[in-house]
């Protein structure tokens, strides 16, 4: 089995220090592989939006951006070359707390997550990112969208966008556990409250598929518990 394959069995094994290793092996032996480079950097953000330690925080981030950047020199047009940087922006943004600063990683957010959907029209972990794009900025608050739009604005964004993203991924890819939750949020934001722990009981069901799944599984259970008893 060959290295990138041994990081994704990995991956699915629910270790992403492990794959990232059988990652960088593959970079080693062929330093222009996009898959590995790709799948490196999008293992570094993972790794890294969970460390609790700033400069280890930091030391993902920039070896994921490093990554990315790579991979999408050697082909612009790979659909998981620009997904790698969508996930990298998208874990990058919640780190940051100067809002001129979120709002350019969130543009970027979108750019990447588009581009990937430009290039591989089903990729639903693209369309499930562009689904929570879409979420977060539609929920901004009144003050949240005035500084937006005072520091130079956003695209718009809206929930009937997020849930056609969100229920395509969901066709392709039934078992995915963010897309629930993020569909659970939605519901949540309607106040449909049935239809919301429809999706996060289905969700605290489903078999973890990556690592990050964990403790997506937490939140929702914890969530769950909170909005049952609201």
């Amino acid at each position: 089995m060959e290295y990138p394959a041994k990081g994704n069995k990995a991956q699915h094994q629910l270790n992403d220090q492990e794959a990232l290793k059988y990652y960088e092996q593959a970079i080693k032996i062929k330093p222009r592989n996009v898959e590995a480079l790709s799948q490196a950097s999008i293992m570094c953000a993972n790794i890294g939006n969970r460390s609790t330690n700033n400069p280890t925080r930091e030391k993902y981030y920039k070896t994921a951006l490093t990554y990315a950047q790579l991979a999408l020199k050697l082909a612009p047009k790979n659909a998981d070359a620009n997904f790698a940087l969508a996930v990298y922006y998208g874990g990058k943004v919640y780190t940051v707390t100067y809002p001129k600063s979120r709002i350019a990683l969130s543009a970027q957010i979108k750019k990447y997550a588009e581009r990937t959907l430009q290039y591989q029209p089903n990729h639903f972990e693209a369309m499930t990112i562009l689904g929570m794009w879409h979420y977060e900025r539609a929920t901004l608050t009144y003050a949240e969208q005035k500084i937006v739009a005072f520091l130079g604005g956003l695209p718009d964004g809206s929930l009937k966008e997020a849930k056609q993203y969100l229920r395509k991924s969901n066709t392709i890819a039934p078992n995915n556990i963010t897309t629930h939750l993020a569909l659970g949020k939605i519901c949540k934001e309607e106040g449909k409250k049935k239809q919301c722990i429809i999706y996060w009981t289905k969700a605290l069901k489903m078999k973890a598929q990556y690592q990050d799944n964990l403790a997506k599984k937490q939140n929702i259970k914890k969530t769950t518990s909170q909005y049952l008893i609201s």
